[in-house]
């Protein structure tokens, strides 16, 4: 709880949230009735203001003055270091936003070029609008003193997706007293609803943030206390609109491109040699279906602006999990997110255009195969209503794809190595009680034509199903979110059983007795169960716990992700912090957290359990230090000999460390480290990444992070092989060495126009001093 001083009375922020309707407001004061903070927008009736970053029109001058901001940090709730002033105008088109930043120390401004949405060390000015008010989502416009702009939704009341992109318009200036922006946001651009009565006031939720860098100084309009997992619900009122008619909208965005690569080695290859250049043309459309609901679709999509994923050397089992990038993809994902606790994901849209999945046939010399499959099409709706309903489809197809190839006769030949699929996902959820609580449910579907009996190894029909519902008590203090999960897959039974063997399933152990292998099967189902309890703020405990069980036979990879303990998994997870949150004798602010952690099979089997601390300190000089400390005790690995039994490890104790030095400087470093012992062996693993940070002017920044990691493992799984009716499985020691460097350079002209170059030489080389046989896996 926080109060605000004002001139003749004190204004105290109530936590009680308040339904949004449209309304007569006669008169507009700095805090209704009910605690939340409200600033009247006026309706520009002539020429709308220049958007030129000087807020010299008249007009300006009618509307209220958003002030009095307070700090959400460094010293929660007290007054802004600076004075901010903020107006609000609006037309039959656009919202426009004036804020003059006064700045006592105009000199030490920071402004930084940089492209757009990458929010670099700067000062920076955000309006954040609840256009539903439906105190759960929003958008969010900033703008930095060189005019680099960065949009997101918000979602789920904290939730913030910076891959969104609108379209509007910022200017700014600076002058002897700091600087000012000036924002046209269209209405195309926000989702709101049209008022019943015309004549009637609409009430849109708003809140405004700045930041002052030199002081790392962040003050809102409408106080967020840090305490709090709380964002969009603590927004003020945003009154006076009226005579708001949501807008179509029809965006169209061709663009061209063209990939050239050069692979040494190759310059013989029949199929075009170590030089090969691939042109694509693609178009992006996006058109308003109602005020609330908005179509997506993409032909070729651009993905020519995603970086490269890391390099890595995957010893484990387990698939590498890679987060997207494309933006087609990552824009609107939260709304195909199921609300479950510990490591689901339903949708993983990375699947959608992956590498083709068919092997490339034994005889081939020569081959010519895509390095990822062609997405014919792709299309989405999304959309929220004012009454709580949000909605998400995805739908995309994807080609056949055939191999090249040349064998050592001359015989050139295709062969089928990924079949025509279609994914679709579906999410519809309904928020009650001004968002306090919420009901949903997520299905997934992918559907194959496999017509080649080297394609038998996929799934000819993967589905998903998921229900979550998330509710908030005790005066919104504590949270609750339960999810219930099912899962079908048929096809071929050499998918099924392949399904079966799957890492992190394997039905097909000698020793698991809660699991029947069937290699004759044609289908597999499953089901999943979680829950979560968690304290959002409110003071400086904090506090959560969660539960789940996953039965063997639940599969999502097909359009999801599976992690780890994806399925065959029953665990809980409990995690209690203490912060302090205001500045201190030595700390700016740090916290402490502990936590515990287990997780068994089904059949009991104990496959992690571990309990841990760790701390976070911020000093007054701006530096970071972050440690943790977790001890793990003996386990038994169901995966480690690959179908084999599972196999005992020994306990072990692990740390890290994170340093980030003050962001104020034009040199900046960092260092993230760790390592990790084993009980009664040899074994070991130390990493450390350096980082280091060079801005040789605002325009130019350059970053450069080496890592080393030396691993010593005395299982790794090596082979298995049967003599005489009877297995025997091989590990070795391994000693493991991996250097490299990501270095990436920025260089930035204007807002609109930069040069970015990214490179990552990347070596790892290993070697096994000793092989063991496994003569008793439960030693």
């Amino acid at each position: 709880m926080f109060s605000r001083r004002r001139t003749g009375s004190a204004a105290v922020l109530a936590a009680i949230l308040t339904t949004c309707a449209a309304g007569t407001v006669s008169q507009l004061s700095a805090q209704d009735t009910d605690g939340r903070l409200a600033v009247r927008a006026v309706r520009v009736e002539d020429a709308p203001p220049r958007i030129d970053g000087m807020i010299d029109e008249a007009v300006w001058q009618l509307a209220d003055v958003a002030t009095d901001f307070v700090q959400y940090e460094p010293d929660p709730g007290a007054p802004a270091s600076e004075r901010t002033e903020v107006r609000v105008l609006y037309d039959d088109d656009a919202v426009y936003v004036g804020a003059r930043l006064h700045d006592s120390r105009d000199d030490l401004i920071v402004a930084r070029l940089a492209r757009r949405d990458e929010e670099v060390y700067s000062d920076w000015f955000w309006v954040m609008i609840d256009s539903y008010c439906d105190r759960r989502s929003g958008f969010s416009f900033g703008v930095n003193p060189r005019g680099v702009r960065s949009d997101a939704l918000l979602s789920g009341d904290v939730m913030r997706d910076a891959n969104w992109d609108a379209i509007w318009e910022v200017a700014t200036r600076r002058d002897a007293g700091g600087w000012m922006a000036e924002f046209r946001i269209p209405l195309s651009q926000l989702r709101f609803n049209e008022a019943g009565d015309p004549t009637e006031d609409q009430t849109w939720g708003v809140n405004f943030r700045r930041q002052i860098a030199r002081s790392v100084e962040t003050v809102d309009w409408s106080p967020v206390p840090p305490d709090a997992q709380k964002f969009v619900s603590r927004f003020g009122d945003l009154r006076g609109l009226s005579g708001l008619s949501p807008r179509r909208r029809v965006e169209i965005m061709p663009y061209a491109m063209s990939v050239v690569t050069h692979e040494s080695g190759r310059e013989a290859d029949p199929f075009g040699g170590a030089n090969q250049v691939a042109p694509r043309l693609g178009m992006d459309l996006r058109y308003g279906l109602t005020s609330d609901f908005t179509l997506s679709a993409t032909v070729n999509p651009d993905f020519g602006q995603v970086e490269a994923d890391p390099s890595v050397v995957n010893l484990s089992a387990f698939e590498m999990y890679f987060p997207e990038q494309r933006p087609f993809f990552v824009e609107g994902a939260d709304l195909f997110r199921l609300q479950y606790p510990h490591h689901i994901s339903l949708v993983h849209t990375r699947r959608i255009g992956r590498p083709p999945q068919g092997p490339v046939p034994d005889e081939a010399e020569h081959w010519d195969s895509p390095n990822a499959t062609t997405i014919l099409g792709a299309a989405k709706i999304t959309g929220r209503t004012s009454d709580g309903w949000s909605l998400g489809i995805l739908d995309a197809a994807t080609s056949a794809e055939r191999v090249r190839f040349l064998d050592g006769a001359g015989f050139e030949g295709t062969n089928s190595i990924e079949p025509f699929t279609n994914y679709m996902a579906a999410r519809v959820a309904k928020d009650f009680r001004e968002g306090q609580s919420a009901l949903g449910v997520l299905a997934t579907a992918t559907n194959r034509h496999i017509d080649h009996d080297g394609l038998a190894f996929l799934h000819g029909a993967a589905y998903t199903s998921g229900i979550d519902a998330r509710h908030r008590f005790a005066g919104g203090r504590v949270e609750f979110i339960g999810s219930l999960l099912a899962s079908h897959v048929r096809g071929d039974s050499t998918a099924i059983a392949r399904t079966q063997r799957a890492a992190g399933r394997r039905y097909d152990r000698p020793d698991a007795t809660h699991v029947e292998y069937d290699p004759t099967r044609t289908s597999l189902s499953g089901v999943g169960i979680g829950g979560q309890l968690r304290s959002l703020g409110g003071g400086n405990w904090r506090w959560g716990a969660e539960g789940y069980m996953r039965s063997p036979g639940l599969e999502f990879g097909d359009l999801g992700f599976q992690f780890q303990d994806g399925s065959d998994a029953v665990g809980y997870w409990g995690m209690l912090e203490r912060r302090w949150l205001n500045p201190g004798k030595l700390f700016r602010r740090w916290s402490i957290r502990a936590n515990h952690m287990s997780r068994w099979t089904l059949g009991g089997e104990r496959w992690w359990t571990h309990v841990g601390m760790m701390g976070d300190f911020q000093f007054h000089n701006l530096w970071n230090v972050a440690v943790g400390v977790f001890r793990q005790f003996p386990k038994t690995s169901p995966e480690a000999l690959r179908g084999g039994p599972a196999l005992r490890h020994a306990g072990g104790l692990e740390g890290w460390t994170m340093i980030s030095g003050d962001p104020r400087h034009k040199i900046g470093f960092g260092l993230f480290g760790g390592w990790w012992l084993e009980d009664d062996t040899d074994g070991y693993s130390v990493w450390v990444d350096p980082s280091v940070t060079i801005r040789p002017s605002e325009e130019i920044d350059v970053r450069l992070t080496p890592s080393l990691s030396l691993t010593r493992n005395p299982t790794q799984y090596v082979s298995q092989t049967e003599v005489l009716d009877d297995m025997h499985y091989v590990l070795g020691e391994i000693e493991q060495r991996t250097v490299s460097l990501t270095a990436r350079l920025s260089w930035t002209f204007t807002p609109n126009l930069s040069l970015q170059f990214y490179g990552q030489p990347f070596v790892s080389a290993g070697s096994y001093p000793e092989f063991k046989e496994v003569a008793d896996p439960y030693a």
